[in-house]
């Protein structure tokens, strides 16, 4: 993979991507969740307090418990969200140790740990950001460029 020639500035580049990225996927799904907990509460407060006859309770604890398993699903961006804060913390502080080295060494280690860092990552948004800041991207360019590419597969579920 192509560096851009300043390996700590890749790796802080890389880390503002992460954390950039991260905040934006997660701004969808905390939106939902927000809507979720609206009607919810909605829902408790009429299964409460508002006469109804049984089949229409039946139907209100079936739209609560939809609501619920929602809420549930809309929940998991958190665990990308954590994966991905781990994995710039790691990288943040294992740089912050390099910085402390010699400047002979510490380039050396900064190129070593920018490889290694590729490999470690688990979710395909993490490679293609880091492919795209090791191409010499902008931390602007690159979030740009994964957002289209993911627009054109947003059918696509990754795991991780």
């Amino acid at each position: 993979m192509e560096q851009s020639g300043n390996p700590l500035l890749d790796l802080l580049k890389l880390s503002t991507a992460q954390l950039q990225l991260g905040l934006k996927e997660s701004e969808e799904p905390v939106e939902r969740l927000t809507h979720s907990f609206t009607q919810l509460a909605e829902l408790i407060q009429t299964l409460t307090h508002e006469p109804t006859d049984s089949a229409t309770k039946d139907q209100l604890i079936q739209q609560l418990q939809s609501q619920i398993q929602q809420s549930i699903t809309a929940f998991q961006f958190y665990d990308r969200l954590v994966q991905q804060l781990q994995h710039v913390t790691h990288h943040l502080q294992e740089t912050t140790d390099l910085l402390a080295d010699s400047h002979e060494s510490m380039e050396l280690r900064l190129k070593q740990k920018l490889q290694a860092i590729g490999n470690e990552y688990s979710m395909e948004s993490e490679r293609e950001i880091y492919r795209l800041i090791l191409a010499g991207r902008s931390v602007a360019t690159a979030l740009s460029e994964y957002q289209d590419k993911k627009t054109s597969n947003h059918n696509e579920i990754e795991l991780f």
